[in-house]
């Protein structure tokens, strides 16, 4: 049956109906736009495709992120092609809100912004303000609120949604524990570390009871910790804890996963603060090259590592090397966040403290006033 459905496919390419590149085939735009308007809509046909789409665009559903990325493609052209009359079908809001999380991945933060508040809206009318799809969603919503440095709002969404998935789930459902996951990291960027810290490990130990503990999501909240424990000085902690995580992920993921390039960068940034600036140049120098190949020059993840390597250069003297990566990475952050955004004023500061180590005073200063 498929040498026979592959001869079909070679037939309508060479007849200029299909097109072939490498291992897939796409009808011609033509012959599609023709099928659209010729062809009935039957929604319940298309209902289960667009569950098999989203089911596939899910990084619940489907750990690896690299191939939920590779199926973009098909929940944009489900979600342009569905007339109005079923855009608000319970399938296609699912399907949208796997998509939000896609384009959070590829740093799309202002349309994941946008499925997000118009998903919300219509779960909160169709099944209540308490329903666990209101509680995922509005948790989705506040972590790409924190990618944009709006931190409060954030908060305010992960609170409700985490008090709502206690009364719907129980304190130890794995919902709970990635909510209190998800709502440490936004304590962290609002200076409430001791609280970030009591919620990841909760988290941790939720998941380890689930899951065991080499899983990937245990692996995650743990590099988490690590972040957080970097923030009140207790290096070796934090050290031990992205050691562990970092070879975990590897293990489970492969070399080349953008869950190694995280954990790496994490690892280095804590390496660079117990003075280790070798240690934390190789593995910034590997975290860069994966997240480089995996989501290309201009993603926010390679313009990160790019940054925390630049931020090394500058521990050991290599300031004209410092300089060069960290004005690239904020020409970027400021096109892509907005003049605003808490990163870009991060990334103002350690370039005038890279012109103050070459002498450039002037410039430091106008940089830094800017940053303040």
């Amino acid at each position: 049956q498929l040498s026979v459905l592959a001869e079909t496919l070679n037939q309508l390419v060479r007849k200029g109906w299909m097109k072939k590149i490498g291992h897939t085939y796409s009808l011609h735009r033509l012959i599609q736009q023709t099928l659209v308007y010729q062809l009935d809509f039957d929604w319940e046909s298309a209902k289960i495709t667009v569950e098999i789409i989203a089911k596939l665009l899910s990084f619940e559903d489907n750990p690896d992120s690299l191939a939920v990325l590779s199926f973009r493609e098909y929940g944009e052209f489900l979600i342009n092609r569905i007339p109005e009359t079923h855009q608000n079908e319970l399938e296609i809001l699912d399907l949208k809100d796997a998509l939000a999380l896609v384009f959070r991945e590829l740093g799309r933060y202002t349309e994941a912004v946008f499925l997000l508040e118009s998903i919300l809206k219509e779960y909160e009318e169709k099944l209540g303000p308490d329903h666990h799809l209101v509680s995922k969603t509005q948790s989705n919503l506040g972590a790409v609120y924190k990618d944009l440095g709006t931190y409060t709002e954030a908060s305010k969404l992960l609170e409700i949604a985490l008090r709502n998935d206690k009364k719907a789930f129980g304190l130890d459902h794995p919902r709970v524990a990635t909510r209190k996951a998800n709502l440490a990291m936004i304590y962290k960027e609002l200076g409430r570390q001791s609280e970030a810290v009591d919620l990841l490990q909760a988290a941790i130990e939720s998941k380890k009871n689930w899951f065991g503990p080499n899983d990937s999501n245990v692996s995650k909240d743990q590099s988490n910790l690590a972040i957080v424990y970097q923030d009140l000085h207790r290096y070796r902690e934090a050290a031990n804890l992205l050691e562990e995580a970092s070879n975990s992920i590897e293990k489970q993921s492969g070399p080349n996963h953008p869950n190694v390039a995280t954990a790496k960068s994490n690892l280095a940034l804590v390496y660079k603060d117990m003075g280790h600036y070798d240690k934390a140049v190789s593995l910034l120098q590997t975290s860069l090259e994966i997240d480089r190949n995996n989501y290309g020059a201009d993603h926010p993840n390679t313009v990160l590592r790019q940054y925390n390597l630049a931020t090394v250069y500058q521990n050991l003297g290599r300031g004209e090397e410092a300089v060069i990566m960290l004005e690239e990475a904020l020409k970027y952050n400021e096109t892509h966040y907005g003049i605003a955004h808490p990163m870009v004023a991060k990334n103002q500061s350690s370039l005038a403290m890279a012109y103050k180590q070459l002498g450039r005073l002037k410039e430091a200063i106008s940089l830094m006033e800017m940053s303040l």
